[in-house]
């Protein structure tokens, strides 16, 4: 809650506009998917020598536009648990 009251301070300073905690959270979700992956990089290899790299190589994720490479860059904001599965190797090849 504290990283959500700080970008929502963050948030209304570069756009001078008020917002909710929930607004907030609900336009930032993206970045927020993004630091949850590289935690769980991070949990897994020790440090994140490699995310950028991975999160821009395509490849084929179960169940997501079936034969179609995707990047984990283009899935993470609609499909993290997919992303997740995948950096930690719960994922089916």
């Amino acid at each position: 809650m504290g990283l959500g009251l700080l970008a929502k301070r963050l948030l209304q300073y570069q756009l001078r506009a008020p917002s909710t905690l929930a607004n907030t959270m609900a336009y930032t979700y993206k970045q927020w998917n993004e630091a949850i992956a590289m935690q769980a990089w991070i949990r897994r290899y020790g440090s994140l020598k490699g995310f950028s790299d991975w999160t821009r190589s395509p490849r084929i994720f179960p169940g997501i536009a079936p034969g179609a490479p995707m990047t984990p860059g283009q899935i993470m904001a609609g499909a993290l648990e997919v992303v997740l599965d995948a950096i930690t190797g719960t994922a089916a090849e």
